[in-house]
């Protein structure tokens, strides 16, 4: 998938706060990377929305 340079700005400043929220957990990581490459470009999918669901998922 091809990628706008503020888009890929976005999704890297997204995967550097999950790597810093969660230092150790490397598999995690990559599957976030991998999920946030493919989603957060579609229009449905905003940072924010990526970010509130994250933020919501970890409260449970």
């Amino acid at each position: 998938m091809v990628h706008s340079k503020n888009e890929a700005h976005r999704i890297k400043l997204f995967n550097l706060g999950i790597i810093e929220r969660n230092p150790a957990e490397h598999e995690f990581h990559q599957a976030v990377q991998e999920f946030t490459g493919s989603v957060m470009p579609n229009a449905k999918y905003s940072l924010e929305k990526a970010l509130k669901a994250f933020s919501s998922s970890k409260d449970e």
